[in-house]
């Protein structure tokens, strides 16, 4: 346990717990990478490479808790050899619990060495979670050959309930950059699916690798953090109510440039410009930005609950590998009430690499997940 100060001064209190059974680390410099939700009075993880297991929510005041592993069939599901075996960017990409199911994304292999992001789906239960086939993206991208063509780690793969019968659910583009503009496709998109029928339709297009979403139900709008390329994290705003269509510019601009600049990158950018402006080529401009970029991750609406000084406050979770630019850190933001400009900006640090953010409200708790070190974090007022 120890007292933090952010950068305008504000204190927090964080408590870090240190797990012992997790591993698939997405980097060689973290022990693992996992994503968090709740139900009934517990606190669900899951790893990148299929452990699930929760603990008692109850338990977190004191110094140490138990988690409980359930047993499930995933390894008969993905059946394909180096996801398990050498995952590297490769894995299980979110977790969603929502109607007494659990809904997961994660790569998958359709063909030969091409690739989307599909989604699974199990009844809930504590004995074993028995996943089937929820939605796979009718077309998949094959494994491009050259410098920065290629990464498993930009397939998106971001999931939150919608209303009673959609899911919001995001896809990269594995960095072939231009789907992201065709509409036939789910690469670059955040699009809604019905839990019923499967069907789906794009919502936002133009998008590189959407790693945070949040549905605001007062203001109908979706909040998204996506990661740019050598620069360029995105807050983005889309604002429902509006009828028309939701352009975000990928690959056409960004705030970024292609990793290894220029010389090595002709092809990328007669593919891919990145214009800086979004507004004076036809598109919707991030209300934030970031260069350099903070490994953008999760983000989440933190209740005045929280802090009776929040109004409009977002806490959004930082990767990265450099403290001082911000990286390994909450970023804490506040929106004015037109949601179109970001009033107020503190910064959180954690020092290490925060990969999801789940507010536990009845405990008025924010927890992290953390991949240096494998940990679970606490932050309190």
């Amino acid at each position: 346990k120890e007292l933090i100060t952010s950068k305008n001064n504000i204190s927090y209190k964080l408590t870090i717990f240190q797990t012992d059974y997790l591993s698939g680390n997405t980097w060689p410099h973290t022990k693992a990478t996992a994503y968090l939700d709740e139900f009934k009075e517990n606190l669900f993880l899951m790893s990148k490479d299929g452990v699930i297991s929760y603990i008692d929510i109850n338990a977190i005041n004191g110094t140490n808790f138990i988690k409980k592993i359930i047993p499930n069939n995933l390894k008969k599901l993905i059946s394909y050899d180096d996801w398990w075996s050498k995952p590297g960017g490769k894995g299980l990409k979110d977790l969603l619990i929502n109607d007494g199911k659990i809904y997961i994304s994660y790569t998958n292999l359709i063909g030969k060495d091409c690739y989307n992001t599909s989604i699974l789906v199990a009844e809930i239960s504590f004995d074993v979670l028995k996943f089937e086939k929820f939605f796979e993206p009718p077309t998949c991208l094959n494994v491009r050959v050259g410098y920065n063509r290629w990464s498993y780690n930009s397939g998106g793969g971001k999931l939150f309930s919608l209303d009673n019968d959609h899911l919001l659910f995001s896809h990269g583009g594995f960095k072939t950059r231009v789907k992201a503009q065709d509409d036939s496709s789910v690469f670059g998109k955040i699009i809604l699916i019905n839990k019923n029928s499967k069907e789906w339709s794009i919502v936002s297009k133009g998008h590189r690798n959407v790693q945070g979403l949040f549905y605001n139900s007062e203001s109908n709008l979706i909040i998204n953090t996506e990661h740019g390329p050598l620069g360029g994290d995105e807050i983005n705003i889309n604002k429902l109510y509006e009828q028309k269509e939701k352009n975000y510019g990928w690959p056409i601009s960004s705030y970024g440039e292609h990793y290894g600049g220029k010389e090595k990158n002709k092809e990328n950018y007669e593919e891919a410009p990145l214009y800086k402006s979004h507004v004076d080529y036809g598109f919707i401009e991030p209300i934030k930005y970031f260069v350099p970029s903070i490994g953008i991750s999760d983000i989440k609406k933190i209740s005045k609950k929280f802090n009776q000084d929040f109004l409009n406050d977002y806490f959004i979770g930082a990767l990265g590998f450099t403290l001082s630019e911000g990286d390994k850190s909450i970023h804490h933001v506040r929106l004015n009430s037109e949601n179109n400009e970001v009033i107020f900006h503190d910064i959180i640090p954690i020092n290490e690499r925060i990969r999801d953010i789940h507010y536990l409200e009845q405990k008025n708790k924010i927890v992290l997940f953390i991949e240096n070190s494998a940990s679970i974090a606490i932050l309190e007022r």
